[in-house]
């Protein structure tokens, strides 16, 4: 039985009402319901922004060392409430990266049940034409009562032809709306990768923060004389050190490379930016010569609280790690992070509470390398960055410099003294 020209009109209505506004009305509404889900979120994200550069505030001063030990202990205490704070804070940006994943995905599966249907319904009508092609156009003709009656029906049959193909189109279109949501939900879903890894890093950093807190009161005795008897003997160990150091890289050859020329390659490795010690001969470094045994600073000090995200200057490749504290009496830089980067340099982010990258790991600008923190020969909370000319810094145990047996698997940089740059040159 032959299909009539009605039962075509049908179906081309079906297909009106399937693909009418398509997937584009489909985006608009995920796009609604985003901003909704991250308008819960967002107004508790502020208020945790602002305690925590409330925190930051008081903590700016903790660059120097504490003198006693309540001071010593109060800074790990508010070094703790300020972790808490940005756990906090991750948390709501958990929520709020999981809510727009769901509703992305939602979305999602509703382009791909529209565009389901859609290939149906043509499939369908395509089937129809067929059928209906087994009458020739001039039996079509023939059959029609008058000339008009002929003329609509031929003019029908084209109106249909043009409706499939804007449906294809339709259906085009909402397979590249489909194809960028999964690209959001993809981007959606590596960031709450990331927020999650922070998450756990920074309960992490809270545990040792606590467990350093229970060992400065277990060697002191919670008495102040013996918290500044130990304080005196650690200044020694470092003197000693720094002047072993000075005289190893004092005897260091440059490689004679050329240095690197252009402004601004570098971004920030943290924020809020407070700088607290500048690169070179700084007042401090010429009045506390002991402390880096020259007068003269090796790189640029940013003060801030531990545990906060310390990010590569610049794309790069992650040369080495280490940790010198890791070996009793080795003291230098504590944990720290090696990167060479693409323009020749090289930098030392030094001090650190928690290392999250390993060597060989290819970084992109601004990516998460680390925490910033207060190990080592640290005077207080804040992050070391160091610049080097790429070829001139090298990577060696201290066992080489350090004459005590027990630090020769600590590793750490050294450069010879002209390898050292000033890393304001290229920052913003």
């Amino acid at each position: 039985m032959k299909t009539s020209w009605k039962q075509y009109l049908v179906y081309f209505l079906i297909c009106l009402l399937v693909f009418g506004g398509g997937g584009l009305s489909v985006a608009a509404q995920s796009e609604n319901d985003i901003e909704k889900e991250i308008d819960k979120t967002n107004e508790r994200i502020e208020e945790l922004d602002e305690e925590i550069n409330e925190l930051s505030g008081e903590l700016e001063h903790t660059h120097s060392e504490a003198a006693t030990l309540e001071e010593a202990v109060n800074q790990l205490d508010s070094s703790v409430q300020n972790l808490s704070t940005q756990v906090n804070q991750t948390q709501s940006s958990i929520a709020s990266a999981q809510s727009r994943i769901l509703t992305l995905e939602e979305t999602i599966a509703e382009i791909e049940q529209d565009t389901r249907e859609g290939k149906n319904i043509i499939a369908q009508t395509i089937r129809v034409l067929q059928q209906a092609g087994d009458q020739t156009l001039v039996e079509a003709l023939l059959s029609a009562n008058s000339l008009a009656e002929a003329w609509g029906k031929v003019d029908q049959l084209g109106q249909l032809q043009l409706e499939m193909s804007n449906q294809l189109r339709r259906l085009e279109e909402d397979k590249e709306v489909l194809i960028f949501r999964q690209d959001e939900a993809r981007a959606e879903r590596q960031e709450l990768a990331g927020l999650e890894e922070q998450y756990l890093d920074q309960h992490a950093i809270i545990a040792s923060q606590k467990e350093e807190k229970d060992q400065l009161l277990t060697a002191t005795n919670q008495q102040a004389s013996q918290y500044k008897s130990l304080i005196a003997k650690k200044q020694a160990q470092k003197e000693a050190f720094e002047a072993q150091l000075r005289d190893f890289e004092a005897k260091l050859k440059s490689s004679g490379a050329v240095v690197p020329e252009g402004s601004s390659q570098f971004v920030w490795p943290i924020s809020p930016v407070i700088i607290t010690q500048q690169f070179g001969g700084t007042p401090f470094a010429a009045q506390n010569p002991q402390v880096y045994g020259r007068p003269f600073h090796n790189g640029t000090d940013f003060g801030v609280p531990v545990g906060t995200p310390v990010g590569s200057v610049a794309a790069g490749t992650v040369r080495a790690t280490g940790n010198t504290d890791a070996f009793s009496g080795c003291y230098s830089y504590g944990k720290w992070v090696l990167v060479d980067h693409n323009n020749g340099l090289s930098t030392l982010y030094a001090h650190l509470s928690r290392i999250a990258s390993s060597p060989g790991q290819r970084v992109a600008q601004g990516e998460r390398i680390a925490y910033s923190g207060n190990t080592g020969y640290s005077t207080g909370p804040h992050l070391h960055l160091s610049t080097y000319i790429q070829p001139d810094v090298r990577v060696i145990a201290l066992g080489e410099v350090k004459t005590r047996t027990n630090c020769a698997a600590a590793q750490m940089p050294v450069a010879p003294l002209e390898s050292y740059l000033d890393s304001m040159t290229y920052l913003p």
